[in-house]
């Protein structure tokens, strides 16, 4: 697994990037400009968070989870590495739904069913 326990959140994100990346053929140069066009989260912050200058805010994460549809153990173990965790709010048992059961949909199909539900849109898609 690319995600390991004790690691930072930035060397996390990037070894999830490296291995989503990688079987693609896409240079690590244009990890960030292509997690752009996957997630809608800027290259400015993706470089941020891969440096450790920043962290990311619980949406980022959830965003991050949905657009690679990543299983929600790996998504749940990048929050804890950015210092946050799911809660028992009714919006955080909607995110948690996108993760698990939504598995393949887009982030815009994600999206919108959070949007249906009353809840913020994860990107801007």
């Amino acid at each position: 697994m690319a995600v390991v326990s004790g690691a930072s959140f930035g060397e996390s994100l990037f070894n999830l990037m490296k291995a989503y990346f990688e079987p693609l053929d896409i240079a690590e140069r244009n990890y960030a400009s292509n997690f752009l066009a996957v997630t809608g989260i800027s290259e400015k912050l993706y470089r941020d968070w891969k440096s450790g200058t920043s962290l990311p805010t619980h949406n980022n994460i959830i965003a991050i989870g949905a657009a690679f549809d990543f299983d929600i153990r790996i998504v749940e173990l990048l929050l804890k590495q950015a210092g946050k965790a799911f809660s028992p709010s009714d919006e955080h048992y909607a995110h948690r739904t996108i993760l698990s059961v939504c598995r393949g949909w887009s982030i815009y199909e994600r999206n919108m069913l959070l949007e249906k539900m009353g809840y913020e849109r994860l990107t801007d898609d």
